[in-house]
């Protein structure tokens, strides 16, 4: 059974940060994505700007695998350098840094990873270049 994850936005200390910057968070469960009946559970950051949303899933018999991805709508401000990154065990990066205006939506999916090896929440969010400030979604758990 999934179940929600309910704990507040986490600050994450990354070895990159000089600051870093909690958003508030709103969890949202989607309805299962996949054949096996295997569902998303997602968590939301909202800046003044725009949205983030990280979500990840299971599948397979054991609900050993996990597909962690996050977005990025940016409706208003100027232009950001940004990099994506979620955190379980380690942090996983996405291919590089890039620009992101207003009016885009943007995107990395991880693909398919190994679920935790204790089975902790993960959390995802960005890191911003130009301000050197990480911004965060709640965490998540389909444990």
């Amino acid at each position: 059974m999934i179940k929600k994850a309910a704990v507040a936005a986490v600050v994450a200390l990354l070895p990159l940060a000089s600051a870093t910057s909690a958003v508030a968070a709103s969890p949202s469960t989607f309805a299962p994505s996949s054949a096996d009946g295997f569902g998303d559970q997602c968590g939301n950051g909202s800046l003044d700007n725009g949205i983030i949303t990280f979500c990840d899933s299971y599948r397979g018999s054991t609900g050993s695998r996990s597909y962690p991805r996050i977005s990025y709508q940016k409706w208003g401000g100027g232009s950001v350098k940004i990099q994506f990154w979620f955190r379980d065990d380690y942090t996983h990066w996405d291919n590089g840094a890039f620009v992101q205006n207003a009016g885009e939506t943007k995107g990395f999916d991880w693909g398919e990873q190994s679920y935790p090896s204790n089975c902790s929440s993960i959390q995802g969010g960005f890191f911003d270049w130009d301000n050197r400030v990480n911004y965060v979604t709640r965490t998540v758990n389909i444990c």
